[in-house]
């Protein structure tokens, strides 16, 4: 897979000239982008339902909810599991997140650890997870190899596994019992070459 072809890393022809707008031309280019968000996940509903489903069987008979990811996704996934622990009285043993590359990696950017496999199966070990798990693996491209990897264990060791992505279709699906990954056209965005 290259990864220049991948959809994520494309341009947006929505936004080509958003360097050259005026400050409210700008804001108006970007809200109107993010209105696609919420059409977009409308359309992932029923994925949404199955996977809050599925989860919630095996956290209430003591399974854990553990996000995993590298560099961005991997942030939004620890900001995730930090923020449900006051929201819903949840203690840190119940939710936590994993980001490729350690605590330092929240602040930093630590090359190279989202193309670690290895690295991925040795945190989710070093986490101890079994069967009770649902594991969350967050990727925008769908094909990073920390995360596609930590789905791979996570699923060997029977965890639920759900995979979070921008893209259909993607590495990360394939080892995913749910998928909420992107289904709107994203080819008309694209810049035509």
């Amino acid at each position: 897979m290259n990864f220049e072809d991948l959809l994520t890393e494309q341009r947006n022809r929505h936004s080509t000239h958003i360097d050259q707008a005026d400050s409210n031309e700008m804001v108006d280019i970007i809200n109107r982008e993010d209105q696609r968000v919420g059409r977009s996940v409308q359309k992932q509903l029923p994925q949404v339902a199955e996977a809050i489903n599925l989860a919630t069987k095996r956290f209430d008979k003591g399974g854990r909810l553990i996000y995993i990811g590298a560099g961005t996704s991997g942030r939004l996934g620890v900001l995730d599991a930090t923020e449900l622990r006051p929201t819903y009285g949840l203690e840190e043993s119940q939710t936590f997140g994993i980001i490729a590359g350690g605590p330092e990696a929240m602040f930093h950017t630590i090359e190279g650890v989202e193309d670690s496999g290895e690295l991925a199966e040795e945190n989710l070990k070093d986490a101890s997870v079994t069967e009770k798990d649902i594991v969350i693996g967050i990727a925008a491209s769908g094909a990073t190899n920390y995360t596609v990897s930590a789905l791979a264990y996570a699923k060997k060791q029977g965890a639920l596994t759900i995979a979070l992505a921008c893209v259909p279709e993607s590495p990360l699906e394939k080892n995913a019992d749910v998928a909420i990954c992107q289904s709107w056209d994203q080819k008309s965005l694209l810049v035509q070459p």
